[in-house]
């Protein structure tokens, strides 16, 4: 349980960091400055569930689609 057998989404978790966190903190620190980083924090966590909602209903179809042929759905 809570084990992926998807090496592309274990990569892809991985990667939430350097392509949202860090390009959200240099961008919003230089828009607001100091308040830009203390909400560069909650930006880059909403776009993450916002992609997160996005691959979760682009790849849901297929999961389930495959457990009704293996009989387990």
């Amino acid at each position: 349980m809570g084990k992926s057998n998807n090496p592309y989404m274990v990569a892809g978790t991985s990667l939430i960091l350097p392509v949202f966190n860090i390009p959200m903190l240099l961008l919003l620190n230089a828009v607001i400055g100091m308040y830009g980083i203390v909400w560069s924090q909650v930006t880059a966590d909403t776009l993450t569930v916002i992609l997160s909602f996005y691959v979760y209903r682009k790849y849901r179809p297929a999961v389930e689609g495959r457990k009704e042929a293996d009989g387990k759905g």
